[in-house]
């Protein structure tokens, strides 16, 4: 059996276009922007701040901007909380969240998923 969703969105293909005519300076100004809007997340779970602590909204709505400005859209909370479960899975994000500290991914896709339960209407 086939996937139900065989033919791409209309902002799949839009983002896959995109991507395409990203040059490559584009595609590590964003990664440059990732780090950017993680780092100081990385410094609050070095500090040991729990990834539940309402403290950490400036960090994660800077975050979450940088969701939104990549996929040009808005990131509804359940999206947010989804690529949570991406960070974890995909070894290109977790490896660069890894380098930021070990432990780093569980920690900021926890702060993600708290985050984004915050922000549900």
């Amino acid at each position: 059996m086939g996937w139900a969703c065989a033919t791409p969105s209309p902002s799949v293909r839009t983002r896959k276009a995109a991507l395409a005519t990203m040059g490559e300076n584009d595609g590590r100004d964003a990664f440059a922007e990732l780090r950017e809007a993680t780092t100081p997340l990385a410094a609050r779970f070095a500090a040991g701040c729990s990834p539940e602590d309402d403290c950490l909204a400036p960090e994660l709505d800077r975050h979450l901007a940088w969701v939104e400005e990549t996929w040009n859209r808005e990131c509804t909370p359940m999206a947010y909380a989804g690529l949570a479960d991406l960070y974890l899975t995909a070894p290109g994000f977790s490896d660069r969240f890894e380098a930021q500290g070990t432990g780093f991914t569980l920690w900021l896709a926890s702060a993600m998923k708290a985050h984004a339960a915050r922000l549900m209407p």
